[in-house]
């Protein structure tokens, strides 16, 4: 502390202060943050590393920056950039909450931080008033990371997190496997109560706290509401609550699903409540909560759908807001010069970024000195997008150095952009170059922002786009006229779409399944069944039944193969099909497509129970989706979906395409794309177009071309050209042929031209190793959803299709 000054104390917490310190040598002010237990206390230590780390992990312009740590007679100091004040101190001076401009300004920056945070598997859990400061300027900043955590798929957390008033339904339960969306829901909370400057739900217990989000939103979940009763029966939901004195509301939760449910709900739940309760609020704003405030965490938009919301598309706000933005961060940074000298023990922070971040590592064929940092993890490498000249100067190399202090061993810096700037996404890096002599690159500036450089030994040349203007990049330190680089190992960088990794998500998926197995198992269920039939001797379809049965085998699902030679009859697959039915023991049926041409296909997949049917493909699930009600969804379908929603694409009322009408693959996909997210099956709220193999090439062409997300089934190799893509689209092969090459090898290809379209895509999946994985994968968890709806209605009906043991 003998370089900093305390001027005043102006917070305090459970386990520590927060002062208001002057920095002696530059009259900097600051926060620090002191732990007043001993680091010798383990709970206190484990908050002290935990937002250490946290916070040298995470660095966005609407995060709070932390500028050194220090220990003092065994107590941690955090010392942070100092902000004028909290939400809730603005609440308390204002009054009646802060109208609509404000609250709109606050709660985007807010998801900009929390979507930052997502995309690095952090999260807050402690997203409340207090915790979000505002600068002089408007900027907002998420603080306070002591809660934080690293979420993973299907990791167990505690759930005693985050204040009460913004505690999500899951955390209120019990449940264990909650994620992300817990900040979703404390973000609606915060709000509505910026917007009323009253909290949303202001329970006093935890059971008052759960009875007045039912009583506005609506009951429970299923999942939830079992661990409502089975949690309460031991006295959990109710340890700081008054048995005598909420018992009407306790009972009241505990039933929510029976017959009392619709008096527990109120005369109307979600939109209309909330119209009700907030009758100043705007349509967007309405709407807007109800998408944060899902009851079903599983249906609760992430936070990169949410900032594509009307909320903030409506008068061109975000990009208006964006460019303000941009402004205030620079000046604020340019006045703080303990910004551009942190001390922190580990320098691997990233710089600023004003767009999404970065998500993945450089690939391609890169030069000698940028394969250097395109192996290095990326909080390793300085990430930089869109940066003015000026803010350029202050930003810090990957050593942690500011790039305006230059020394002796790296006495240059060039920015290089790996994808263009008008493309989502960018990912840029700055970095040391190292002088060699017999490598002299000579550059010209060009308007359209690219660098051509010349190799004056070899002739060899590269294109990269740079970051900043011709007339700034001239006058800059950063990127001198003539620069001496090492590149001699390639004559180009490949740019191009990011990789979606069909095989990385399904195995994901996969892990999620097996856990819900052994869950499933432990509560003294029998492990599901699957029942694979294989008619013939097809090559292919042995080898798809082959991968099918080894993924049932690695999750825990039993699973056996029928096998019929091909002149089996019609009668005698029926019959067989209809035992499989039957048998309660079985809880999951496919038939491997195709069948022999003498048995009538559609009567094959119609023959399967709708409630065994793990392919999607009888009449009951296909209208059933068609409705948005819940049923089994064709795996296919189901697994493009998830590679959206896991690939963080925006989806909410963006455009897509789908090329392929069939009724197993392309007509479901596209309902799924155009459905409603707020019902049953949770759609994706695109503006959809169905296109086919017979569309003709020009009309094709124009509906691509404003495609946010193109999907193609037509199995029409080379049918999607890179002419026919708008830049930074996502691009999702679905098609499958198998081709004889030149060498008379056969290879599996797509309806892509995916040399060419990966140019100018944002995203793009592989064949093979995109859908398909994912199309095993959803099979896995259709068998899941089919054991347990087949329990459910034996119970409700009272008949034996389904046996427990």
């Amino acid at each position: 502390m003998e370089r900093y000054e305390n001027i005043e104390v102006v917070g305090e917490g459970s386990y520590g202060i927060v002062m208001k310190c002057r920095h002696k040598e530059t009259g900097q002010i600051v926060a620090i943050k002191k732990f007043l237990e001993s680091v010798e206390n383990i709970h206190v230590r484990k908050l002290a590393f935990r937002e250490i780390r946290m916070l040298k992990r995470l660095r966005h312009e609407n995060l709070v920056s932390l500028i050194e740590v220090f220990k003092r007679k065994k107590r941690f100091y955090l010392v942070f950039e100092y902000l004028d004040h909290t939400i809730l101190e603005e609440l308390e001076a204002v009054g009646g909450g802060l109208g609509f401009e404000l609250s709109r300004r606050h709660i985007f920056q807010v998801l900009r931080g929390l979507n930052f945070c997502h995309h690095n598997n952090i999260m807050h859990r402690d997203i409340k008033p207090e915790n979000v400061l505002v600068s002089s300027h408007g900027v907002v900043k998420l603080c306070d990371f002591g809660f934080a955590r690293i979420s993973g798929p299907n990791e167990s957390c505690t759930d005693y997190v985050a204040t009460r008033w913004y505690r999500a339904p899951e955390l209120l339960v019990g449940d264990a496997r909650y994620g992300r969306a817990v900040d979703t829901w404390a973000a609606g909370c915060l709000y509505a109560e910026m917007l009323t400057g009253e909290p949303l739900f202001p329970g006093d217990s935890d059971v008052d706290q759960l009875y007045r989000i039912t009583r506005l939103m609506g009951g429970l979940c299923h999942r939830h509401q079992s661990l409502l009763n089975r949690n309460s029966s031991h006295g959990r939901s109710l340890r700081k609550a008054s048995v005598e004195s909420l018992s009407y509301r306790h009972a009241t939760l505990t039933n929510l699903n029976g017959p009392s449910a619709a008096s527990a709900r109120g005369p109307s739940g979600g939109l209309r409540s909330l119209r009700n309760h907030l009758p100043c609020c705007s349509s967007s704003g309405l709407d807007f909560l109800s998408q944060c405030l899902r009851m079903d965490p599983d249906t609760r938009p992430n936070c990169a759908q949410l900032l594509q919301h009307p909320l903030f598309m409506q008068d061109n706000f975000a990009e208006r807001f964006l460019v303000e933005l941009r402004d205030y961060v620079a000046k604020e940074a340019a006045g703080n010069p303990l910004l551009q000298l942190r001390r922190v023990e580990e320098r691997r922070f990233s710089v600023m970024s004003l767009e999404e971040p970065p998500r993945v590592y450089a690939t391609g064929a890169l030069p000698r000195w940028s394969m250097k940092l395109a192996r290095e993890p990326l909080d390793k490498i300085s990430a930089d997008v869109n940066v003015n000249a000026d803010s350029l100067n202050q930003t810090r190399n990957c050593n942690g150095r500011a790039n305006n202090r230059q020394t002796p061993e790296h006495p240059q810096q060039l920015p290089i952009q790996r994808k263009p700037l008008s493309r989502p996404r960018e990912l840029s890096f700055i970095g040391p170059t190292n002088v060699q002599p017999n490598a002299t690159y000579i550059r010209r500036l060009e308007h359209k922002g690219l660098l051509p450089m010349l190799d004056s030994n070899n002739g060899k040349s590269c294109t990269l786009p740079i970051l900043a203007s011709k007339e700034s990049l001239l006058s800059s330190r950063v990127a001198p006229k003539r620069t001496k680089l090492d590149v001699s190992s390639s004559n180009a960088i490949a740019y191009g779409a990011v990789l979606i990794d069909g095989q990385a998500i399904a195995e994901q998926v996969l892990e999620e399944v097996k856990a819900e197995v052994e869950e499933w198992t432990r509560a003294g269920e029998r492990r599901p069944k699957l029942i694979a039939i294989l008619v013939g001797e097809n090559p292919a379809s042995k080898a798809y039944v082959g991968r099918k049965m080894k993924a049932a085998k690695a999750v825990g699902i039993d699973s056996e193969t029928l096998r019929f030679s091909n002149d089996i009859t019609r009668e005698e697959l029926l019959n067989s099909i209809k035992k499989i039915n039957e048998d309660p023991t079985i809880d999951g049926l496919l038939v491997q497509l195709p069948v022999p041409e003498h048995i009538n296909q559609q009567e094959v997949c119609q023959a399967v129970s709708a409630d065994k049917d793990v392919d999607g493909f009888h009449l009951e699930n296909i209208g059933k989706l068609s409705l948005n009600r819940k049923g089994i969804i064709p795996a296919t379908a189901l697994g493009v979906k998830e590679l959206i929603v896991r690939s963080n694409i925006p989806t909410f009322a963006k455009n897509a395409v789908v090329i392929g009408r069939s009724k197993h693959v392309g007509f479901p996909i596209a309902s799924l794309l155009h459905s409603d997210g707020t019902g049953e099956t949770p759609g994706l709220d695109m503006t959809t177009t169905i296109c086919h193999r017979y569309t003709p090439r020009v009309e094709l062409e124009k509906h691509t071309k404003l495609a946010d997300i193109v999907i193609t089934c037509a199995g029409v190799p080379g049918l999607v050209t890179m002419d026919m893509i708008k830049p930074g689209a996502c691009v999702i092969d679905v098609g499958i042929t198998r081709i004889k090459t030149d060498e008379g090898k056969y290879r599996l290809v797509g309806d892509v031209d995916y040399d060419n379209v990966r140019k100018v895509a944002g995203h793009i999946t592989p064949v093979p190793g995109g859908v398909g994985p994912m199309t095993v994968a959803m099979l896995m968890k259709n068998t899941m959803i089919a054991v347990k709806m087949l329990k459910s209605r034996s119970l409700k009906n009272g008949n034996l299709r389904y046996i427990s043991s």
